[in-house]
């Protein structure tokens, strides 16, 4: 496995430097740290990154929640590790992609666990290959998936991504009991599911509207217990 690639985000030079060497304990990262968030947001833009770490205010203006709020694209896993008096911002930091709020002083085997419980469970995301980089994109944000030709098109919050593999290779190589396919072209994810027009065989997942195929709907609606 190539290493994992975490961008630090901390305007404390010391407590980076610590926070780089604790880390590289852990395994094997390549680790880059920024002071600036704009520095950082760039590096962001066209850097595969597995996961960011920085605090909630860098400044007095809570840069450290606008960077993630731009940074993580809701796919990003964040680790924010706050001063005591920073704790009030956890309610805001749950909006986005949070693997661990950390309050200081704090044990460093307390971020390892964060970093066991989200890395070493492959469960929790799929990988997509963009040229040479990684996305890794959590299946509980995945709303539906389609076939199109030798691809399937992945529709995950407001993003769609390409992925080349066939509809059936990824359903039985990838998916499990939270996806089921309703149609030759389509899988959905079953908790992203609004309402199902009976009448017309229309799964309605936020703006999409996905078809039940006749081969599919016994199984579907037997699987959701409603018929």
């Amino acid at each position: 496995m190539p290493p994992l690639n975490i961008l630090v985000l901390e305007n404390d030079s010391s407590f980076a430097s610590s926070l780089k060497i604790n880390l590289k304990k852990w395994g094997l990262l390549d680790i880059f740290i920024f002071k600036n968030p704009n520095e950082a947001f760039v590096y962001v833009q066209s850097n595969n990154i597995d996961l960011i770490i920085t605090k909630p205010t860098l400044t007095e203006n809570g840069d450290g929640l606008e960077f993630g709020k731009k940074a993580s694209n809701k796919f990003t896993p964040i680790i924010y590790i706050a001063e005591d008096s920073e704790n009030q911002f956890y309610e805001e930091a749950k909006k986005l992609n949070l693997l661990s709020f950390i309050a200081k002083p704090f044990d460093y085997k307390t971020l390892y666990a964060a970093l066991n419980f989200y890395f070493d469970n492959k469960e929790n995301f799929l990988i997509i290959k963009r040229g040479k980089n990684k996305i890794r994109i959590r299946y509980s944000y995945i709303q539906w998936i389609k076939s199109s030709g030798n691809y399937c098109i992945i529709r995950a919050g407001e993003s769609e991504y390409s992925m080349k593999i066939s509809l059936s290779k990824l359903k039985t190589t990838f998916l499990d009991n939270s996806f089921i396919q309703v149609h030759r072209a389509f899988i959905i994810r079953i908790d992203k599911i609004d309402d199902i027009n009976v009448k017309t065989n229309v799964v309605n997942i936020e703006q999409s509207k996905i078809p039940i195929g006749r081969k599919y709907r016994k199984a579907f609606f037997d699987k959701l217990d409603i018929i």
